[in-house]
């Protein structure tokens, strides 16, 4: 098995990282872990610098299989998060509501930038339509988690909540692995794509966890609205400054430099 190369300065290699005006994105270090495992496996280089997934599909393609990712868990998230009374597992089923409508217009936005060409303001504008419905969502996953914790967290299943959130994680993993690290540096909707797809990677990560720490020990239920109301400012940031992006995007009317060369 052929080992990562390692970093050596003056040897023109080191892992590349996408990165905005405003400094780089929360995706940079997944990205930079994922490049190790590409070079591992012996990735060669792609268009936009060493990536791990399926760049070598179009976007169509790519926005399509994870579209079917996320449409797949819509109704078990919300199923188990009603029944099991956990907040972090319903928000993550409104996620997925809101990234599976950005997808699909962002599906539409390929489409017509393909035909129009590359000077389509299409996927820019979609991508700040991703990016205000992860804030809409945030924020009412914010206020609502404030509220479990001030009147009381009602008891949570901890089994189905592990479960789902387990299975989630996967799949997000996988959706990830489709979009290919580099799709970062591609533009901006695929940029928000990735991110959507990572943070509801970590996101259904921690859920489980809290899953498995109230399965174990029957208590620790305000942990549920705890985790949902910290994951809702994290995504939020992230939101805030890809709509920041897209704004100065549609105003200066030059996309902007996602790659470091």
């Amino acid at each position: 098995m052929r080992s990562a190369p390692a970093y050596r300065p003056g040897s023109g290699y080191a892992p590349s990282r996408s990165r905005t005006r405003g400094g780089f994105t929360s995706a940079a270090p997944v990205t930079w872990l994922l490049q190790q495992a590409a070079n591992a496996r012996g990735a060669s280089d792609q268009q936009h610098g060493l990536s791990l997934g399926f760049c070598h599909m179009s976007q169509r393609r790519r926005l399509t299989v994870v579209l079917t990712l996320n449409l797949a868990m819509i109704v078990g998230l919300v199923v188990i998060g009603l029944s099991a009374h956990s907040l972090g597992v319903l928000a993550a089923g409104g996620d997925y509501v809101a990234d599976s409508t950005a997808i699909g217009l962002g599906i539409l936005a390929v489409t017509i930038r393909d035909r129009v060409g590359e000077h389509s303001k299409a996927t820019t504008v979609v991508a700040g339509i991703n990016a205000g419905a992860l804030l809409a969502v945030s924020i009412i996953v914010f206020v609502a988690g404030i509220r479990r914790l001030v009147d009381g967290t009602p008891d949570v299943q901890g089994l189905p909540v592990l479960i789902v959130s387990a299975i989630a994680t996967a799949v997000m993993l996988v959706g990830v692995f489709v979009l290919g690290t580099g799709a970062g540096g591609e533009d901006l909707h695929m940029r928000s794509v990735l991110l959507d797809t990572i943070s509801d990677a970590v996101a259904s990560a921690a859920v489980a966890v809290s899953g498995a720490v109230i399965y174990l020990t029957g208590r620790f239920f305000w942990l549920d609205s705890a985790l949902s109301v910290a994951i809702s400012v994290i995504i939020a940031a992230g939101a805030a400054q890809l709509l920041r992006d897209v704004v100065l995007s549609l105003r200066t009317g030059t996309p902007l430099d996602l790659d470091d060369d």
